[in-house]
C-alpha cells in the first residue's frame, strides 16, 4: 500500500482565515471538500490524513499550506495582538511608571493566544510582562537601597516620608563642601551661568531619565565644589504629589534666591499659596516675589506656572 503525501498551497483572504472556510480541491477530476479551520495563520498547514484514497485510489494524505493575501497585513491593526504591542510603546516612554498599560497589554496578548498566536501578540505579552516585572523590581530596589545621611528625604502633601529619587532611579545624594560660603547676588549669577547642566537633556520615561530631581542635584554639588553654599529645594504643589525639584542660595545682599536650572537658568519665584513662576536669568532684575507678580502683570514671558505652591522643603 503506498503511503504518499501530496502538497498544495491555498490562498485565503484574512476573514476566511479568522472564522474558518470550506474550499473545494478538484483533483483527478474528482471534487474533494476541505473544511479550513477558523483562526489559521500565513504559513498554517493544513492536513487531510488519508484523503488520497478518494482522489487518487490508494492511501496518502494531502497536506494545504495556507497563504493569506498581501492585504492582511494592512488589516494587523485588528487583531489584539497588535494592540498588545503597540499599548507597550507609551507604557515605555511616557514618564509615569503607568503599570496599567503593561497589565492591558498582557491581558490582550493572552486573549490573542486563545485565538491564534502572531508574533504581535508575542511581542506584547513579553514586553508587558518585562514591564511588570521591572516596576517590581524597581521598588524593591528602591525600598532596599542602602540609606545615607547624604540622601534627600521629603514629606509629600499626604504625610508620608519619601526618599527623593533621580531619573536614573538612584537617591539624590548632595556632597558638602564644608569650606563653602554665601555668595553675593552677582557671584551667584557668574556660577550659575558658567555652569553647563541646563544644558543636559531632560529624560524621562519608564526606564531612565535625568529630571529635575538630577539637574537641582547636580547644580547643587557642583556649587558646593566651586566654594558656593547650595541647597537643594523640594517644592510640592496643590493635588500633586510628585512636586519638582530646584535649588536655594542665601545671597549675603539680597537674601534667600531660588534658582532652577531645569533646561534653562531662570530665577524661580516661591512663596505658599501663591503660584510657582521663573523668570529668565537675564530678564530678572530682583528675587523677590513682588517683582515676579509685576513682571508678569506686564504680559511678559515667564516659565511656568506649575502650580499653588503648598510645601517647600530645603535642605542644605
Amino acid at each position: 500500500m503506498s503511503n504518499d503525501t501530496v502538497h498544495y498551497e491555498l490562498i485565503l483572504s484574512f476573514n476566511e482565515a479568522e472564522a474558518g472556510t470550506k474550499r473545494v480541491l478538484v483533483r483527478k477530476n474528482k471534487r474533494l471538500e476541505v473544511s479550513i479551520p477558523a483562526g489559521v495563520s500565513n504559513d498554517s498547514l493544513v492536513k487531510l490524513t488519508g484523503a488520497l484514497q478518494i482522489t487518487d485510489g490508494h492511501y496518502g494524505d494531502i497536506l494545504i499550506h495556507i497563504k493569506l493575501r498581501k492585504h492582511y497585513r494592512k488589516r494587523v491593526f485588528k487583531t489584539l495582538g497588535f494592540w498588545s504591542l503597540i499599548l507597550c510603546i507609551p507604557a515605555v516612554f511616557l514618564p509615569v511608571a503607568n503599570i496599567v498599560f503593561f497589565l492591558t497589554a498582557v491581558i490582550l496578548g493572552g486573549l490573542q493566544f486563545r485565538r491564534y498566536v502572531t508574533k504581535c501578540s508575542v511581542a506584547g505579552f513579553a514586553l508587558g510582562m518585562a514591564g511588570l516585572v521591572f516596576f517590581v523590581v524597581l521598588n524593591v530596589h528602591i525600598l532596599n537601597y542602602p540609606s545615607s545621611p547624604s540622601h534627600i528625604y521629603t514629606v509629600n502633601p499626604w504625610g508620608d516620608e519619601v526618599r527623593v529619587i533621580g531619573g536614573d532611579y538612584k537617591p539624590i545624594e548632595l556632597i558638602n563642601n564644608t569650606y563653602a560660603k554665601n555668595p553675593s547676588y552677582d557671584e551667584l549669577l557668574a556660577f550659575i551661568q558658567s555652569d553647563t547642566t541646563n544644558e543636559k537633556l531632560f529624560i524621562e520615561t519608564f526606564f531612565w531619565g535625568y529630571i529635575c530631581t538630577d539637574y537641582a542635584e547636580d547644580v547643587h554639588n557642583n556649587a558646593e565644589a566651586a566654594g558656593i553654599r547650595a541647597a537643594f529645594v523640594a517644592v510640592y504643589f496643590e493635588g500633586d504629589e510628585i512636586g519638582h525639584a530646584l535649588n536655594a542660595f542665601e545671597t549675603i545682599d539680597k537674601g534667600l534666591v531660588y534658582i532652577d536650572c531645569t533646561q534653562w537658568d531662570t530665577i524661580a519665584y516661591i512663596e505658599k499659596g501663591k503660584e510657582y513662576g521663573c523668570i529668565d536669568l537675564d530678564k530678572a532684575y530682583s528675587p523677590a516675589y513682588s517683582f515676579y507678580e509685576e513682571y508678569k502683570e506686564a504680559w511678559e514671558e515667564v516659565y511656568g506656572p506649575l502650580g499653588v505652591v503648598e510645601q517647600i522643603h530645603i535642605r542644605w
